[in-house]
């Protein structure tokens, strides 16, 4: 096996070579390449777990491989309609984020997992306790079917890193993470903060684990979705970090949580109420991707608990009147 196509990156704490057999898996791993850009390490750097880009030809499932959960699951990029806070302005929804099924089967005999999305060109072959991933991908995988997010969830499990759909920005050596339902504004508030000086960690996905009792997030510094036009009615990705010179951390303390609430009030200024772990909790469980509860349910919820417990929670009020600084997030005890 040909392995001199490689590249290794960071994600949280997991180091991970990423390569491939030939020039046929070409295509995905440019564009797994492309995506993981600014998680680049040096080459030289120890990996810890190992993905290897295969062609199509092993798609189908061994007859003996027993299924084991369907769930819905939120990908990078794709066409699925969206509510908006400012939908009211506009008749037309935004198209982004594809969500599809995804299947879970377990070979008990080898043991190895195989992820399989119901439309789409790939298929994730996990081999347990053994620190490989196979990504099995036809040749115009464009990764606009949720690979990367399948990919990073199914690895990260096994090091006690948990994929979650949220917002985060960094400053000083923390950072705050921000929940709440699709449309409520992560995006924009994310893009607003670093505008005035915070560092990007993540508008869309990051990953939080726990190290020594301590909350963590590890940064998913993919290109930001946000809209481009006038129009609001579809996002482009947009490479933030290239456009700021930046170079954020790929690891960092969790120092708060906030929970996104939307007002269409003028009269409310930008503002934080204090919320009960047990309530942040609740709600955080509720906003998160489905799949987490099948694959590493328990251990999930473990970490999740011990984040709200950890650290500080909010309900953020926010609106269009008054402009929002970092410094509201950071300097609250």
């Amino acid at each position: 096996m040909d392995l001199s196509k490689s590249f290794t990156m960071q994600i949280a704490h997991i180091c991970i070579e990423l390569c491939g057999c030939n020039n046929e898996d070409s295509a995905c791993l440019n564009s797994l390449k492309q995506l993981f850009a600014q998680h680049e390490v040096s080459g030289d750097t120890k990996a810890a777990h190992r993905v290897v880009v295969c062609d199509s030809k092993r798609l189908k499932i061994p007859h003996d491989a027993k299924l084991q959960w369907v769930s819905t699951f939120i990908g990078v990029g794709g066409p699925t309609r969206r509510r908006r806070w400012f939908s009211f302005r506009k008749k037309k929804s935004p198209l982004y984020s594809g969500t599809g099924e995804v299947k879970c089967f377990k070979d008990e005999t080898r043991q190895v997992y195989y992820f399989v999305p119901a439309n789409a060109g790939w298929r994730i072959e996990h081999v347990v306790n053994n620190h490989v991933t196979y990504v099995y991908s036809n040749k115009q995988n464009d990764l606009s079917d949720g690979l990367p997010s399948m990919l990073l969830h199914v690895i990260g499990s096994q090091y006690g890193c948990y994929l979650m759909y949220a917002s985060c920005i960094s400053l000083n050596g923390e950072s705050v993470l921000f929940t709440g339902n699709s449309g409520e504004g992560k995006t924009t508030l994310c893009i607003e903060l670093t505008k005035k000086g915070a560092a990007y960690i993540g508008d869309d996905q990051v990953l939080v684990y726990l190290k020594d009792g301590q909350p963590m997030i590890g940064a998913l510094l993919f290109p930001v979705k946000c809209y481009a036009d006038s129009e609001h009615t579809h996002k482009k990705r947009i490479d933030l970090l290239s456009d700021k010179s930046q170079r954020p951390p790929l690891t960092v303390p969790l120092k708060s949580v906030c929970l996104i609430k939307r007002e269409e009030s003028a009269n409310t200024l930008p503002h934080i109420e204090p919320m009960h772990g047990e309530e942040m909790f609740s709600r955080m469980l509720k906003l998160t991707n489905k799949t987490n509860t099948n694959f590493d349910g328990h251990d999930f919820v473990n970490t999740l608990s011990c984040i709200c417990g950890t650290a500080k929670c909010y309900t953020f009020v926010y609106s269009d009147c008054g402009d929002v600084e970092p410094s509201l997030f950071f300097t609250n005890d």
